[in-house]
């Protein structure tokens, strides 16, 4: 979101990966729960969650580096649905609409 410029900075990090990565972290050594979905979140370090095949969406590219389209990070946040999530999917809706009023 902060790449985006819906917000000025974050709190953590929400990151998805292969399979084939989530059992090199398990190889690593990192613990990890099951999502409701079956597939694994670790967390990497205090601020970093990593989330297994979790991809929903376009990729598209912000300063060359890869992030979610704004569509596929609704679709994930309401997957999650975490208060926190929720009021992300709002400024996300509402910058947006901004982007077309400006338009």
């Amino acid at each position: 979101m902060v790449l985006y410029g819906i917000r000025e900075q974050t709190h953590d990090i929400d990151m998805g990966c292969t399979s084939a990565m989530a059992d090199k972290l398990v190889t690593d050594g990192y613990s990890h729960q099951l999502t409701e979905s079956g597939n694994r979140k670790f967390n990497y370090g205090d601020d970093i969650e990593i989330f297994e095949n979790w991809k929903c969406g376009s990729i598209e590219h912000i300063e060359g580096i890869p992030v979610i389209s704004l569509e596929g990070l609704i679709e994930m946040k309401q997957e999650l649905g975490r208060e926190k999530d929720l009021k992300d999917i709002a400024l996300i809706k509402a910058f947006r609409m901004q982007k077309v009023i400006d338009s």
